[in-house]
C-alpha cells in the first residue's frame, strides 16, 4: 500500500508540472494573441480607408464616361471606354471571366489555405485541411484542375502527405507577421492572376470571431467584388459622383496601380485573421489542457486520501487484533 501511495504522489506531482505549464503557454498565446489584434486593429484603419479611396477614384472616373456625351464629345468618349473596358487592367480585377472564357467548361479556382506551422492550438488546423481537402476533392471531380498555394507548415506537410501538388508554399511565419514576410507569395498569387493562369481567388482559413470562438471562412479576393462602386457601372441614372477628385496621373492609371496592391492587402488581412484565431485557439487548448490537469490532480488526490485512509485503518486493525492476542 505505501508503494501505491508512493506511486499517487509522483502522478500528482508530474501532472501538478505540466498543469504550471500549460499555465505559462496559455499566458504566452494571450499575450500573442493581444498583440496580433492590435496590429490587426491598425490594418482594419487603413484598408477602411485604402477602399474608401477606391471608391472615390473610381466613382469619379466611370461617372465622367456616363455622363461623357458621345455626340457633344465623341473622341473623349471613346477614350475613356476604352480604357474601361479594353485597355485598363482594372476589368481583370473587378469583373468575372466567364464572359472572357466561353470555350472553358469550368473557370480554374485557386485555392489559398492558411494553417499554422505548430501543434497544440485543439482543432484550429485540422477542421481547415478538413475542408479545404474537401473543396479540392470537389472541383477534381467536377473534371477541374485548381492551383493551391498553401501557408504554414502543418498544411504543407499535410498536402505531401497526400500527394496534392502545392504551386506556391510558405512556413515558419512570426507570430506576428508582417507584410514583407509574406509579401513573395502574396505578390506571386496576384501576379499568376494577372497572366491568366488562374480565374478566381478563394481563401480558405479560420476567422477570429472573438476569444473563445472562430469559423472556417472560405472567401473569394479575386476578382474583387467589395467595391460597390464597380456594380454601378451602366446604370448612370443611380450613379453619383462622390467626390469631384482631380488625381495625377488619370484616375484609370491610378486605379491600375492602387488595384493590385488592395488585392495583395486583402490576402495580408486573412493572413492575419487567420494568425488571430490561430492564437486565439492555442490560447483556448492550453486553458482546457490547465483545467483538464487540475481536475486530475483533484482525481488523485482523492485517490490519494483514500488509500492513505485505508492504509491507516488497516495499521489500526493490526493493532487491536495484535493487542487482543496478547490478553
Amino acid at each position: 500500500m505505501s508503494q501505491s501511495l508512493t506511486d499517487i504522489k509522483h502522478r500528482i506531482s508530474s501532472v501538478n508540472n505540466t498543469e504550471q505549464i500549460t499555465k505559462a503557454m496559455r499566458m504566452v498565446s494571450a499575450a500573442k494573441m493581444n498583440q496580433v489584434q492590435r496590429h490587426y486593429t491598425q490594418y482594419e484603419i487603413y484598408d477602411t480607408k485604402l477602399r474608401e479611396i477606391l471608391k472615390k477614384v473610381a466613382s469619379s472616373e466611370f461617372f465622367r464616361y456616363l455622363t461623357c456625351s458621345k455626340e457633344s464629345d465623341p473622341e473623349a468618349f471613346q477614350n475613356i471606354y476604352y480604357d474601361l473596358t479594353e485597355e485598363s487592367i482594372v476589368n481583370s480585377f473587378i469583373e468575372s471571366r466567364q464572359s472572357d472564357y466561353q470555350e472553358k467548361k469550368h473557370q480554374k479556382a485557386a485555392y489559398l489555405v492558411i494553417t499554422g506551422d505548430r501543434g497544440l492550438v485543439g482543432s484550429y488546423n485540422s477542421s481547415i485541411l478538413k475542408s479545404a481537402l474537401s473543396l479540392l476533392r470537389q472541383a477534381h471531380k467536377k473534371g477541374e484542375d485548381p492551383m493551391l498555394f498553401c501557408v504554414g507548415s502543418v498544411g504543407i506537410d499535410f498536402f505531401h502527405r497526400r500527394n496534392i501538388k502545392i504551386d506556391l508554399e510558405i512556413m515558419n511565419l512570426s507570430d506576428n507577421p508582417r507584410f514583407g514576410e509574406v509579401k513573395k507569395i502574396i505578390s506571386k498569387t496576384v501576379d499568376l492572376f494577372q497572366k491568366g493562369l488562374y480565374d478566381h481567388l478563394l481563401i480558405c482559413y479560420n476567422h477570429f470571431v472573438n476569444s473563445l470562438t472562430s469559423t472556417f471562412r472560405v472567401e473569394q479576393i479575386l476578382p474583387i467584388s467589395e467595391l460597390e462602386i464597380f456594380d454601378e457601372v451602366g446604370e448612370s441614372q443611380k450613379v453619383e459622383p462622390l467626390v469631384d477628385l482631380k488625381t495625377f496621373p488619370d484616375p484609370m492609371t491610378v486605379l491600375d496601380t492602387v488595384l493590385p496592391q488592395y488585392a495583395e492587402n486583402l490576402i495580408y488581412g486573412a493572413i492575419l485573421d487567420a494568425k488571430l484565431a490561430e492564437h486565439s485557439a492555442s490560447t483556448m487548448a492550453m486553458k482546457s489542457a490547465t483545467d483538464n490537469a487540475d481536475d486530475l490532480i483533484n482525481r488523485m488526490s482523492i485517490e490519494y486520501n483514500r488509500a492513505r485512509q485505508g492504509a491507516i485503518t488497516t495499521e489500526i486493525n493490526e493493532i487491536v487484533g495484535g493487542a487482543s492476542a496478547l490478553e
